[in-house]
């Protein structure tokens, strides 16, 4: 029908990345007239909530990082 809503598989999967790409926006947005944008973001902040911020990009670097491949010219 031409009024429901599309199904989309693994479209759960994929809503963390999404929320991630728009929070890497914001901050690229907030820092554009610095030459790294992340470089003075949270210097202000209190010290735990500073901490858990760095916590939680290492956090998510890990969880999204990916699995180990194999070398690609191994073979050759």
């Amino acid at each position: 029908s031409l009024f429901t809503v599309p199904n989309f598989p693994g479209v759960e999967k994929s809503i963390p990345i999404i929320i991630l790409i728009v929070l890497f926006f914001i901050v690229e947005w907030f820092g554009r007239e610095q030459q790294y944008a992340i470089a003075n973001t949270g210097l202000k902040w209190y010290r735990p909530l500073r901490w858990a911020f760095y916590y939680i990009i290492i956090f998510t670097i890990y969880y999204f990082g990916g699995k180990e491949q194999q070398f690609i010219y191994f073979q050759f």
